[in-house]
C-alpha cells in the first residue's frame, strides 16, 4: 500500500522490526513531554507559593474577586501573574497583574482581579518573569481545581464579618444557603474595593481601628455596600474614635439604656431580654435616614444612607454577656443585615433553570437590548413553509405534469427529483437574501466591527463619589482572533479613578451564561484579559457573532480636600415638608445637557412635558421647585402605567372603580425604559410586577435611599464616548448612550427626637 503525500513517498510497514522502532519512537517522544514539565514542577516547589482566591477561598459568581497570590523568588527580579479561569464560552479567560518586582529577599506578592463567569471552574495560576526582552519565563503552573474553593451563585447572601463577632455562626439557620465569611482584621479584605463587588453585607464590630485601615470598607459602601457597625470598646473610645467622627450620624456624649423592650418587639421573638445593671452607649442626636429601634435617651438602632449604600448603625455592643445569653440574637443579626428569612424569598434561584421566554434576570434584558443592531434575522418560516410545500403539492403537480402535459407517466423519475431539488434551492436562497438584504440596509462600513455602548454614571452629593459601568457589544464580522482595548468617560470627570475591564455574559443556564457546567470542547482556547488597562487580547469570536464587554469604576475625593473649592456633578438645595412635596434647587455641571430627566423622591415623580424649554438642562441651568411647568405623579403609577377609571356596573346601581396597569413588557430592547424599572425595582413591585430577578444589577435599585430622604435624578447626557480600539480593525458606532443618576440628600423638616431630662443636673 502506497500512500502519496506530494512528491513525497510513504511505504507503510509491516516488519516487526519497524514496529518496535516506532514504539520507541513514541516512548521517546512521551519522555520528553514529561521532562519539559520538570523545571515548572520543580519550580513550584521551591517557590513556596501560597495562593489565596477571593476571601479565604471565597468568591461569587460573576462578581470581580481579587486573588493573592505570595512567593518566595529571586529577588530584586519582575514578575506577572495571570490566572486563568472559564469565561461563558468555555473558553480560558487569563486575568493579568501588574508587573511588580521582589523584594531584596525575594517576597514576591501579586493580586489580581479575577472575575468567573461560568460555574465548576478551576484556577489555573501562572507566574512569570518578566526579561529585558518581549518574551516571559514561565517559572511556575499549578491548577488548583474547582472543588478546593467555594463557589457562591449570585443568588446566595453572602455575610462577612470583620472583628469581633459573636454568635453570628448561629443565624445561617435563619437564613436560606448564607454564606458567613468571619475575618479577623481588615487587613484580609482585598485593596481594590470592586473585588468586593460579591459581598451582599459586611457586619463590622469596632474596636481600635485607624481610619486609614477602613477606608476601603466606607469606599465600598458608597458605590453600594450595605455595612452594619456596633462598638465593640466601651463607649467612651468609641465616641474618641476617628470611625465616630467620620459618619453621617450626630453623637452627643454617652446615655445609659436598661429598658430593651422595644428591641424585642424589633426582632419579634418571644424571648425577653434581660439585663441587671444598665448598658452606656454613644448617644444619637440626629441622623439623615430613619430610626430602627428607638429610646428613651435616643435611637438605639438607626438607617442611613452613605453615598449610594447603607449604614445601619447599632448603639448597642453585642458582643456583652447581655445579647450573647440572648436566643433571639440570631435573627437580630439577621434582621440587621437585612437579610431574607427562611420563608421569604427575595430572589430565588430560579435563575439557573430554562424559562418560556429565556429571560429570568434584567441583566439578561440588559445584553438583549444591547444586542439590537437594527439587523433582521433571517426568518425560517420561508424556507419551512417551502419544504411543507414541497411535501404537499409537488406530488399532485408532477402527476398533473407527466400525465396530462407531457403524456408520458415514466418522465416522473427525472421530473419529481427536478422540482424537489429547486424547491430547496429556492428556499436556502431566499433565506440568503433576507440576511444579504438586511446587512446591506443597516451596515455602513462593509467589513467594520459594529458597536452598541451603553454608559450608566452615578454621582452621590453627600459623599461626592461615582460608580459607573459601560458595557460594549461588538458584532463580529469575520471569525478570527481580536485585540480590543476600551476606555470610559465620565460625564463629569473625577480623580481617584478605578476600572476593571472583562467580558461578560448573563445568568442563565443557557447559551452564554453563568450556570452552565463545565465542560471542555473541541474548539477550547485562551486569551489574555488586562483589566487595570481595559484590553481584552486574542479574543476569540465567531463570524456574525457577538462579544459583550463591561468595564465596572469608581472614583472618590480625597477626604482631607476641601469640598467648598471642588465642583461636583451636582449642587442642589432640596427640603420637603410633611406632605413630602420638595422644594429646592438642582444645578448640575455635566460635559452636556441633561435631556429625558425626571426626579423621583418618596413616592412621587417630577418631569416636565417633552416639548417645554426645561426638558433639557444646560450646565449650569439651575432647576426649581416648585414650579408650575412642572408635573408630578404618584411614582409607581407613572412607571407602571396605572390608571383608575370609574365604569357602571352590569347589574345594579352605582359604579365600580377599575384599576388598570401595564404589563412589563419582557422583550423591549429600550435601555432607557429598562433602566428606569431597574433603578425603582422594589417600588414597582419587584419580581411580581416585572417577573424578572434583580440579582446581578441589585445595587442598580436605588429604591431603599428613597426611604432614606434621598431624591434621584435620571436622565440621558448628550456627550460622545471614546469608541473602542480592535487592532487592525475598523469599527462602526450603531448606537451609544449615557446615562446619569444623581443622588441628593432632602432635608425634611421633622420633630426633634424626644428624651427625657437629665435628672443629675
Amino acid at each position: 500500500m502506497n500512500l502519496k503525500l506530494g512528491k513525497t513517498r510513504l511505504h507503510a510497514p509491516h516488519s516487526l522490526l519497524y514496529r518496535m522502532k516506532a514504539g520507541k519512537l513514541v516512548l521517546g517522544i512521551f519522555l520528553a513531554i514529561c521532562s519539559s514539565f520538570t523545571p515548572i514542577a520543580y519550580a513550584a516547589e521551591q517557590a513556596g507559593v501560597q495562593i489565596d482566591i477571593g476571601l479565604q477561598n471565597t468568591y461569587k459568581i460573576g462578581c470581580w474577586t481579587q486573588a493573592t497570590v505570595q512567593a518566595k523568588l529571586e529577588a530584586n527580579r519582575n514578575y506577572r501573574t495571570e490566572i486563568r479561569v472559564l469565561d461563558a464560552d468555555g473558553n480560558y479567560a487569563g486575568y493579568s497583574s501588574p508587573v511588580t518586582s521582589a523584594s531584596a529577599v525575594g517576597d514576591y506578592v501579586g493580586h489580581v482581579d479575577v472575575i468567573v463567569n461560568r460555574i465548576q471552574s478551576d484556577f489555573r495560576i501562572l507566574i512569570f518573569e518578566a526579561t529585558a526582552s518581549t518574551s516571559e519565563k514561565l517559572i511556575f503552573d499549578q491548577i488548583q481545581p474547582a472543588g478546593t474553593v467555594t463557589e457562591l451563585t449570585q443568588h446566595q447572601p453572602w455575610l462577612v464579618t470583620i472583628g469581633r463577632v459573636e454568635g453570628i455562626e448561629a443565624t445561617a439557620e435563619f437564613v436560606k444557603e448564607l454564606q458567613i465569611t468571619t475575618l479577623s482584621s481588615i487587613e484580609e479584605l482585598p485593596q481594590n474595593p470592586l473585588a468586593m463587588a460579591g459581598i451582599d453585607v459586611v457586619l463590622f464590630g469596632h474596636s481600635n481601628e485607624s481610619m486609614e485601615s477602613i477606608s476601603q470598607i466606607i469606599s465600598w459602601v458608597q458605590v453600594g455596600g450595605k455595612l452594619v457597625i456596633f462598638p465593640d470598646q466601651e463607649a467612651e473610645k468609641f465616641l474618641e474614635s476617628s470611625l465616630a467622627s467620620n459618619l453621617p450620624i450626630n453623637f452627643e456624649r454617652t446615655a445609659q439604656v436598661r429598658d430593651l423592650s422595644r428591641v424585642e418587639s424589633f426582632v419579634g421573638e418571644a424571648s425577653r431580654l434581660r439585663t441587671r445593671n444598665p448598658l452606656t452607649i454613644p448617644r444619637i442626636v440626629s441622623v439623615n435616614g430613619t430610626t430602627l429601634v428607638g429610646g428613651l435617651t435616643g435611637p438605639l438602632v438607626i438607617k442611613s444612607p452613605w453615598g449610594m449604600g447603607e449604614l445601619t448603625f447599632c448603639a448597642l455592643s453585642l458582643n456583652e454577656d447581655t445579647f450573647q445569653n440572648w436566643e433571639a440574637l440570631p435573627q437580630l443579626y439577621r434582621i440587621l443585615a437585612d437579610l431574607p428569612g427562611l420563608n421569604e424569598s427575595r430572589n430565588d434561584s430560579s435563575s439557573n433553570l430554562l424559562t418560556q421566554t429565556g429571560l429570568s434576570d434584567f441583566k439578561t434584558q440588559w445584553d438583549a437590548g444591547l444586542s439590537d443592531f437594527g439587523l433582521l434575522a433571517p426568518n425560517v418560516w420561508i424556507p419551512l413553509s417551502l419544504l411543507l410545500a414541497t411535501a404537499f403539492i409537488v406530488g399532485p403537480i408532477d402527476y398533473f405534469l407527466v400525465r396530462h402535459i407531457l403524456k408520458k407517466p415514466w418522465l416522473t423519475w427525472c421530473t419529481f427529483p427536478t422540482l424537489v431539488v429547486i424547491s430547496v434551492i429556492w428556499g436556502l436562497r431566499s433565506t440568503d437574501r433576507q440576511a444579504v438584504n438586511a446587512a446591506s440596509a443597516a451596515e455602513e462600513k462593509p467589513g467594520a466591527i459594529r458597536y452598541n455602548q451603553a454608559l450608566v454614571v452615578d454621582y452621590a452629593e453627600t459623599t461626592r463619589s461615582e460608580r459607573h459601568r459601560q458595557f460594549t457589544k461588538m458584532l463580529i464580522p469575520e471569525t478570527g482572533r481580536y485585540d480590543i482595548s476600551v476606555k470610559s468617560e465620565l460625564p463629569f470627570p473625577m480623580p481617584d479613578h478605578v476600572e476593571l475591564t472583562t467580558t461578560s455574559s448573563v445568568p442563565e443556564a443557557t447559551y452564554r451564561g453563568y450556570y452552565r457546567n463545565a465542560s471542555a470542547h473541541l474548539d477550547q482556547t485562551s486569551y489574555q484579559i488586562q483589566p487595570q488597562l481595559g484590553k481584552v487580547l486574542r479574543a476569540p469570536a465567531h463570524e456574525q457573532s457577538t462579544l459583550l464587554l463591561e468595564a465596572a469604576g469608581m472614583s472618590l475625593i480625597d477626604p482631607d480636600h476641601d469640598e467648598l473649592e471642588t465642583s461636583f456633578a451636582v449642587t442642589s438645595q432640596l427640603s420637603s415638608n410633611s406632605s413630602m412635596q420638595v422644594k429646592g434647587t438642582i444645578e448640575h455641571a455635566l460635559s452636556g445637557e441633561l435631556t429625558d430627566w425626571f426626579l423621583a423622591y418618596d413616592k412621587l415623580i417630577y418631569f416636565v412635558d417633552e416639548d417645554h424649554e426645561q426638558a433639557s438642562l444646560a450646565p449650569g441651568e439651575v432647576l426649581e421647585f416648585p414650579s408650575r411647568s412642572i408635573r408630578q405623579r404618584e411614582l409607581s403609577a407613572q412607571l407602571t402605567g396605572t390608571t383608575q377609571s370609574l365604569v357602571k356596573r352590569k347589574t345594579g346601581v352605582g359604579e365600580k372603580l377599575m384599576i388598570r396597569r401595564v404589563d412589563y413588557d419582557l422583550f423591549s430592547p429600550d435601555l432607557d425604559y429598562i433602566l428606569t424599572i431597574m433603578t425603582f425595582h422594589d417600588l414597582v413591585g419587584g419580581k411580581d410586577y416585572t417577573k424578572l430577578t434583580n440579582i446581578e444589577f441589585s445595587n442598580w435599585d436605588l429604591s431603599p435611599l428613597l426611604a432614606l430622604d434621598q431624591a434621584v435624578l435620571i436622565g440621558r447626557v448628550e456627550t460622545e464616548e471614546p469608541a473602542p480600539v480592535v487592532k487592525d480593525e475598523t469599527v462602526s458606532a450603531n448606537k451609544t448612550v449615557t446615562f446619569v443618576r444623581l443622588i441628593m440628600p432632602v432635608d425634611r423638616n421633622r420633630s426633634e427626637i424626644q428624651r427625657l431630662p437629665q435628672y443629675d443636673k
